[in-house]
């Protein structure tokens, strides 16, 4: 991706929304481990200009708690980036969850529509 848009964000969070749907169905219980590691490999999250954008541009930007990110870092290890790219990450998680129950709902609307 050459661009870092809010628009391309959020299209990036909604195809891993519709992915997990996919993979794992529509009970949320079942989608941890495939949003931590969709979320976790994605370039928003792997590069730092991408942590800056999530944190621009997430919907859930303001709930991310950062005295939990702060506990997660060693405190010889304590960088702005490496603060970045955790708060990024909760800030996207929280965003794949959201676009997921939509999806979710969405799907199984649909599904009722068909009967």
């Amino acid at each position: 991706m050459s661009e870092y848009t809010y628009t391309d964000y959020m299209a990036t969070v909604e195809a891993i929304a519709e992915e997990v749907i996919d993979d794992c169905g529509v009970e949320e219980e079942n989608w941890h481990d495939r949003i931590f590691e969709e979320v976790d490999g994605n370039q928003y999250i792997i590069y730092y200009y991408g942590n800056a954008k999530v944190l621009e541009f997430s919907p859930n930007k303001d709930n991310v708690d950062w005295e939990e990110v702060v506990a997660m870092i060693d405190p010889k290890e304590m960088s702005r980036e490496k603060m970045d790219t955790i708060g990024a990450f909760m800030a996207m998680e929280m965003d794949v969850y959201e676009a997921c129950r939509e999806e979710a709902e969405k799907r199984e609307d649909e599904g009722e529509e068909d009967e």
